[in-house]
């Protein structure tokens, strides 16, 4: 994977645009002491399915002049929560996720785990050992890093993902779709995003706007429900 294929930089900064998609990633990929897992695997499957999908000769065919930055499908990759490549405002975010659980090992009462969590996320109960606060975790599994008895544990890693975000006259907050998904079903949710707007694009002009025409969980349930893994 080429920097010209991952990075957005000179798809706005040259007077050409030659691709109606483009895919960002954070430095995670490099070496990043907060990345939660190396994600070069899902940006090589990422520029698959835009590839597969036909998006750009699609909105090429059906645009005038040359193509502009507000016509791109814009993926962003986060390698971990703090989001540097900014997920939040793309029509596609993808943020790493490194879900923990309690093991059975006893827990050593070091509050390692309490004082590496930035979301004050961890109790440490002097009987039970660590519980998560669930609604505050964000999935970073730095907690795991840190616990030297492994009473702290990373679970299967996965993603999350965030849709229709975008800046511009009218800007928007990107909706996460709930829960962890695996790479699989951010490759389908992908293709459904891709095959919605294409379908709907003589009424709208980006993916963001489709929250105009189907209210959030309807659009939610048409990208996901079909499959039961993302329920």
């Amino acid at each position: 994977m080429t920097a010209e294929k991952v990075s957005a930089k000179n798809a706005f900064q040259t007077s050409k645009i030659d691709c109606a998609y483009v895919v960002k990633v954070c430095r995670g990929t490099n070496g990043c002491p907060n990345t939660v897992f190396q994600g070069t695997e899902i940006v090589d499957g990422i520029e698959n399915v835009l590839k597969k999908s036909e998006f750009d000769a699609f909105i090429q065919s059906r645009i005038q002049g040359s193509l502009k930055p507000h016509h791109l499908f814009k993926v962003t990759i986060a390698c971990c929560p703090n989001a540097c490549s900014q997920p939040q405002i793309a029509d596609f975010g993808i943020v790493l996720a490194g879900p923990v659980m309690i093991s059975e090992k006893p827990c050593a009462q070091c509050g390692e785990c309490v004082r590496t969590c930035l979301e004050n996320a961890i109790d440490l109960n002097p009987i039970q050992g660590p519980e998560i606060i669930a609604d505050r975790c964000l999935h970073c599994g730095q907690c795991a890093g840190v616990c030297p008895t492994g009473t702290i544990a990373k679970k299967a890693i996965g993603f999350r993902v965030m849709i229709g975000g975008k800046l511009g006259r009218h800007p928007r907050f990107a909706t996460e779709i709930p829960g962890i998904l695996s790479q699989t079903q951010v490759f389908l949710v992908l293709d459904k995003c891709l095959a919605l707007l294409m379908e709907n694009h003589s009424r709208v002009k980006r993916f963001a706007d489709l929250f105009a025409i189907f209210n959030e969980k309807c659009l939610l349930e048409m990208l996901t429900l079909t499959d039961p893994g993302l329920r």
